[in-house]
């Protein structure tokens, strides 16, 4: 991967060395007589001094090449503020000839006894050079100090594993410190950390947070890889014992639940009253229903009526369910559920993407269902009882049978009058009751029963031949 945010050819900017500024206007000529004296006797001080004379043209015409030598005789008998002032104008090229040798020499002395304006030279200097094995000891000194460029560049060099091992912990590390003084770099590449689990336990929430603040500063990478973290989490695949399944991601938001306008005035029950409104968090739910060689999968059996590999699941009681859940969860590691009834609605309206249908994903319920128009009544008729699933029309989220087909478990005990009292915010359904909701209409409902809606409910161990299930995430 290349640097993106910094040229390798480039130094940071370097500040001015305090000694630099040394001030000399006050010195009477009486004084700088003495000085000029006490140097030739080799007074390193005074021989500083009298450097700044030269280069300040006090007492003396301006001479550069007076003031370097002055300088040089100075540092030479141990003088750190002359060094640090040689070290300066030959890394800038101020009162002489840039020179990069004598300025790595004087700022690799300073940076020795401690000098942090040298150490950061150095650090940058062999960074510049591509010397990263010699950048990396500057570099750690300074970033502990709190430099959130040298923290970016620290963090680049062992995401990268140049001049060091590479180290994903240390990387997230030092992009973090860095991302927190608002270092757009840094921000993005700890947004990648978190998105593909380097040094930091994988956590798309957190990438989006970094991401979006680096991509605000205009990082293109970032919004690129924002859209990146949308498709991941718009679609989820997870495979046991060979058979895969996908879980379609859900974008959180606030949305009108139930009786509404679209509904119609006739079709809704008195349990769908009133519409209120509710806000939800992200979530995954599944793709289609849980298929029949998915639970023989987890729990090696098959309980439906109407047998076919990828036919729904049926003649499961919502206590089966939570104990094929609980198995899928031991297999995965994932934590898998049953979704609220909020959360089967906003999906089966099509999440942010709703088009307002009266069924999940249309007007025109033959489109979208497998329902008793279109099932047949024979039970020696072909169309009779369930169908494969995936077999009409998605809604706009890209999640299938929601209306019609099976029946579907939700996790939330049923209440009548619960939309009279429901809280907005990620709503469980009551603490206790005697019967679970279920949603969605089956092959042998009608279209009334078949809104996105309508609801149901029963014993938590009840089994019938159209009622299956869904899981959230």
């Amino acid at each position: 991967m290349l640097l993106m945010m910094f040229s390798l050819a480039v130094m940071a900017q370097q500040s001015v060395p305090q000694a630099y500024t040394y001030n000399v206007s006050n010195l009477t000529k009486s004084d700088f007589k003495k000085c000029m004296k006490a140097a030739k006797k080799g007074d390193a001080v005074q021989q500083f001094v009298l450097a700044t004379c030269y280069k300040d043209g006090k007492w003396v015409d301006r001479d550069n090449i007076m003031a370097i030598d002055w300088y040089t005789k100075s540092a030479d008998q141990g003088n750190d503020d002359a060094a640090s002032v040689l070290a300066y104008v030959y890394e800038t090229g101020t009162i002489t000839e840039k020179n990069m040798t004598k300025a790595v020499t004087y700022n690799t002395r300073l940076a020795e006894q401690g000098y942090q304006r040298a150490q950061e030279f150095l650090g940058n200097w062999y960074y510049s050079q591509q010397d990263y094995a010699s950048a990396v000891p500057w570099l750690t000194k300074t970033a502990s100090l709190g430099n959130k460029d040298d923290q970016f560049r620290l963090g680049w060099l062992y995401y990268e594993g140049k001049g060091v091992s590479q180290n994903y912990t240390e990387a997230a590390k030092w992009f973090g410190k860095a991302a927190g003084q608002g270092d757009s770099g840094a921000q993005y590449y700890l947004g990648m950390c978190y998105m593909n689990g380097k040094g930091v336990s994988q956590n798309y929430d957190e990438a989006k947070k970094w991401l979006i603040q680096a991509a605000d500063k205009g990082n293109a990478n970032a919004k690129k890889a924002m859209a990146e973290i949308e498709e991941k989490l718009s679609k989820r695949t997870f495979t046991v014992n060979g058979v895969s399944f996908t879980m379609i991601y859900v974008k959180g938001g606030t949305f009108t639940m139930g009786a509404t306008d679209e509904q119609g005035d006739e079709d809704p029950y008195d349990d769908e009253k009133p519409a209120h409104r509710v806000t939800l968090s992200d979530y995954h739910i599944g793709q289609t229903e849980v298929t029949q060689e998915l639970w023989q999968a987890v729990m090696g059996s098959n309980p439906s009526y109407f047998r076919g590999s990828k036919r729904p699941v049926e003649e499961v009681s919502w206590d089966d369910c939570q104990r094929f859940i609980n198995k899928l969860n031991s297999l995965t590691g994932e934590r898998f559920r049953l979704p609220t009834e909020a959360e089967w609605e906003y999906a089966a309206r099509g999440g942010q993407k709703s088009g307002g249908y009266k069924y999940s994903g249309s007007y025109i319920l033959g489109n979208v269902a497998w329902y008793d128009d279109n099932t047949g009544e024979d039970e020696d008729s072909p169309d009779y009882g369930t169908h494969d699933v995936a077999t009409k029309s998605p809604n706009e989220l890209g999640i299938y049978d929601m209306s019609g087909n099976v029946d579907e478990w939700c996790q939330d005990w049923y209440d009548e009058e619960y939309y009279s009292r429901s809280p907005q915010q990620n709503p469980q359904g009551p603490s206790s009751g005697s019967y679970r909701v279920y949603r969605g209409g089956g092959w042998n409902h009608g279209a009334r029963s078949c809104r996105v809606a309508s609801r149901f409910a029963d014993t938590p161990d009840r089994r019938e031949l159209f009622l299956g299930l869904r899981l959230a995430l």
